[in-house]
């Protein structure tokens, strides 16, 4: 079934129509050697690169035209791939987070561009070269200008031992990652940082005194309507039913079907194709100050798209709170993309024409029908790149 945000029965034909294009146009990169001009079905280009399930999403004119699963969530069983089917968002979970982050900001129950150590209660930061605690903020945080070290997590199997958030800080048993560090100077300079999202994700637990899953799930997915969204790390059995495994090269499940990311503000987040399409409209729609129930003031969602390190621009790529932002003026888009063990996940929004893209794998390799499918997409709608 295909599930569409507006319109009638002619509507439901159009949109299946263009659906089929899309999935029947899919292109290789051109190889120098190999210039390949033919097309390729979405089910070719899986079945070649091992791909057991795919969730896609489109926005167009600042609503959800359609969302769609196909394949299947595990191979070796028949299960299809829906609607609901939630998949790992790995590093998408980063934007989702920033924006709960600023929505605390806008209530006045946090602050930005307050020293975290005044808000964090249950950890210590580490001291510098000369035993002194940097000055570090939320802002900084999740602009990855920090100067925190951990780029990103692996995260745990199943029947491993979980570690706790400050076990992950100090990079402590049974943490799989080294201790997250400060050794560039604050706000000077970018660096991916997941473990100063981490931070950020604590900073948040002790502001709030709430379980962040819980917190997450009242502030942003019950209000949004994202009934097929979660951080809960492991999943909760009803989740856990109808989840996709996630799958490694030549389509061979994970053992366990996924691992757990206690690093939930940074990888952790499950979510659907269709969901993270309904956010993206509530963003695009509350920048051109419409209200929404995203519950965030234009100048506050217009501030997280802003360079945030001297000597950048709009017009450069650049991060800002929570997004990667590129292009000026029409063509200006932000999004994130993401890679967890056996998941891969990217989310793409154009503002000014209220366009996007949501297309999550349940693959290692997924890196190649992602872009051919964008492309195809793109194509389709006549977006320009």
């Amino acid at each position: 079934m295909i599930f569409l945000s507006r319109g009638g029965w002619s509507m439901a034909v159009e949109v299946c129509e263009r659906i089929d294009r899309i999935i029947g146009n899919l292109k290789r990169p051109p190889a120098l050697a190999h210039p390949d001009p033919s097309t390729h079905t979405l089910h070719d280009r899986m079945a070649c690169l091992s791909i057991p399930g795919v969730s896609v999403a489109v926005i167009d004119h600042f609503d959800v035209a359609w969302h769609k699963g196909f394949g299947v969530r595990k191979n070796g069983l028949p299960a299809c791939v829906t609607e609901d089917t939630p998949f790992q968002a790995a590093s998408i979970s980063k934007s989702v987070f920033a924006l709960a982050v600023m929505r605390l900001h806008q209530d006045k129950r946090i602050d930005l561009d307050e020293d975290i150590t005044r808000i964090i209660r249950s950890w210590n930061l580490p001291t510098d070269d000369n035993g002194l605690i940097p000055k570090v903020t939320l802002r900084q945080l999740l602009s990855h200008s920090a100067g925190a070290t951990v780029h990103g997590f692996p995260g745990y199997s199943m029947n491993a031992q979980w570690p706790t958030v400050t076990e992950v800080l100090d990079g402590a048993p049974p943490a799989n990652t080294p201790p997250v560090l400060f050794d560039l100077v604050s706000g000077t300079q970018f660096r991916y940082s997941g473990g100063g999202t981490t931070i950020a994700q604590l900073a948040v637990t002790d502001a709030t005194d709430q379980p962040f899953a819980d917190f997450m799930h009242e502030l942003m997915f019950k209000p949004l309507g994202m009934r097929d969204s979660s951080y809960e790390q492991p999943l909760s059995e009803n989740m856990k039913a109808r989840a996709a495994a996630g799958h490694l090269h030549d389509g061979v499940p994970i053992p366990g079907d996924w691992h757990v990311y206690p690093e939930m503000a940074a990888a952790g987040l499950w979510t659907t194709a269709g969901d993270l399409a309904r956010l993206g409209v509530a963003v695009m729609r509350g920048l051109r100050g419409e209200a929404t129930n995203l519950g965030l003031f234009r100048e506050n969602l217009t501030a997280m798209l802003q360079p945030q390190i001297p000597g950048e621009s709009v017009g450069m790529d650049f991060a800002g709170l929570g997004w990667f932002c590129t292009g000026k003026d029409d063509q200006f888009r932000f999004g994130h993309s993401g890679v967890n063990h056996g998941f891969l996940a990217e989310l793409q929004l154009r503002p000014v024409k209220g366009q996007g893209v949501v297309v999550m794998v349940n693959s290692d390799q997924g890196g190649p029908l992602i872009r051919e499918l964008v492309e195809s997409i793109e194509r389709e709608y006549g977006w320009l790149i």
